[in-house]
């Protein structure tokens, strides 16, 4: 902020899957928190430092067609905890919020652009809690 540099292009990235319910310290479910709120949090810090017609990437994943939203058990206190659907349900808020944003920018006649992205299979650790092979696996493909 001291440089005045913007930002031509933000790339929310973070993202964990198939973790056994846990909870942040504030009580959100930890899909949700890491994956969606991550995303969000970041997005609100460094939204006044985008240049004009600056690009907003979120990343979700095509599990997004899975989801299952319950705006009224976002944290997964009232139903039967399901890691792929708390995955697939917070790569799907990812969607709906690269939608949104960019409606917003639309509305204001900003130049700025919002996409949601699927990056599909990727060498990652990413799902190192279902598959732990597979991650092991991936983390030897990875090149030094």
């Amino acid at each position: 902020r001291a440089q005045g540099s913007k930002f031509d292009a933000v790339i929310l990235n973070a993202g964990i899957d198939g973790a056994p319910l846990q909870r942040t310290a504030q009580g959100q479910e930890l899909h949700f928190a890491v994956n969606y709120l991550g995303h969000f949090g970041l997005w609100l810090s460094i939204k006044d430092l985008l240049a004009d017609g600056a690009r907003v990437i979120s990343v979700t994943s095509s599990a997004a067609l899975d989801a299952e939203l319950d705006l009224a058990d976002l944290s997964w206190e009232k139903r039967r905890y399901d890691r792929h659907i708390a995955y697939s349900t917070s790569k799907a808020c990812n969607v709906l919020f690269a939608d949104e944003l960019s409606r917003r920018f639309r509305e204001t006649g900003s130049l700025a652009t919002a996409n949601a992205i699927d990056p599909g299979r990727a060498a990652t650790q990413i799902i190192r809690y279902e598959l732990p092979e597979k991650a092991m696996q991936r983390a030897e493909m990875t090149p030094k």
